[in-house]
């Protein structure tokens, strides 16, 4: 999934960072889960998992991959595969987001969002529409409704007429538009142990669980996720309240993050690590943060170690694709701390 700082071209540095240490650990919290990728790998390395993220959309993605460990969760019907069939085969429909996230039909319209194609816009109502009907007719569970609006949600960004993030669409149609949206069959992570997804604030989520190992993966710039994914997160709660604006966007200052504020960030930190330790129990804290992030090195090293011993690892990679030139790389940090 295209998603700010997905973690999933990192996760062999983690082991590596992790080293010996993974034997003494049995259940992990991701506490910022995102696109779960992290929270998948520790979960099929047989750990426990609790994932979270504040995010709604990334709460399903948790639900299909974390908290579902069998097909038999999901329904009783041994295939699948006949809901995808009957979602890929739907005829496109005429709705909220073909009406609102794709060029319009009508010269006369005040917005012409062009985040999506007429064709896929109107598949993707056409497929909400239709699992919402399963749901509300109860021929599907609430395990199933998560895991099919994962296979939505999956598909999205892969035909969106954007940079990266929904804060904008592309002047200049990207190719990708033109591909036909497809519903694939997420994958289910089978597992014997009691996995949980959480939907909470960070601080709220380290209170209510007790984890050998908390990852940290927090926002490390001002971009807040919520607005830069309003399409997906419109899709996760149904939102069809539209501002009357060129991009769409809601007004999201009540979800703000702290950590996006040069003046929070330090103050939400402290806060974190403080939980985690005091109230998780853990015995070991994993945090990855960017170089260019707005907590410095030096901070987060000094205050991680207050708390045990602390190993720091590093790995360069391109801030763009193609990039070549040195002032074009960024690194990411990896602080590994075992908690005294």
């Amino acid at each position: 999934m295209r998603f700010i700082g997905n973690k999933k071209n990192l996760l062999d540095f983690i082991d590596k960072s992790l080293d010996k240490n993974i034997e003494n650990i049995t259940s992990v919290a991701d506490v910022f889960s995102g696109s779960t990728s992290v929270a998948q790998h520790f979960k099929k390395n047989k750990k426990l998992v609790f994932s979270n993220d504040l995010l709604n959309f990334s709460y399903i993605l948790q639900r299909a991959y974390i908290q579902t460990n069998n097909a038999e969760e999901l329904s009783s019907i041994e295939d699948l595969s006949e809901y995808f069939n009957i979602l890929n085969n739907n005829k496109p429909k005429k709705g909220f987001f073909y009406e609102q996230f794709a060029p319009s039909e009508s010269k006369n319209s005040k917005f012409n969002r062009n985040y999506l194609s007429l064709e896929n816009a109107g598949k993707i109502d056409a497929a909400l529409g239709q699992i919402n009907i399963w749901k509300k007719n109860k021929e599907i569970n609430e395990n199933l409704f998560f895991y099919l609006l994962t296979s939505l949600l999956e598909a999205i960004p892969f035909v969106s007429n954007i940079a990266g993030t929904y804060g904008a669409f592309l002047k200049n149609d990207d190719p990708r538009k033109f591909k036909e949206i497809y519903f694939n069959q997420p994958e289910i992570i089978f597992s014997a142990q009691q996995n949980k997804a959480y939907n909470l604030d960070s601080v709220d989520f380290l209170n209510k669980i007790h984890a050998d190992l908390i990852y940290f993966d927090p926002p490390y710039n001002s971009r807040q996720y919520a607005s830069n994914y309003h399409l997906l997160e419109r899709v996760a709660v149904q939102d069809y309240n539209i501002p009357d604006s060129k991009t769409g966007l809601h007004n999201y200052e009540t979800e703000k993050s702290d950590w996006c504020y040069k003046s929070k960030v330090q103050g939400v930190f402290k806060e974190n690590l403080y939980t985690a330790i005091d109230c998780s129990n853990s015995k070991f804290i994993l945090m990855s943060y960017n170089s260019e992030g707005l907590l410095s090195k030096d901070f987060i090293t000094d205050t991680l170690q207050k708390y045990g011993i602390l190993k720091i690892d590093s790995i360069k990679y391109p801030r763009f694709r193609n990039a070549k030139k040195p002032d074009s790389f960024v690194e990411e940090y990896l602080f590994f701390l075992s908690v005294k």
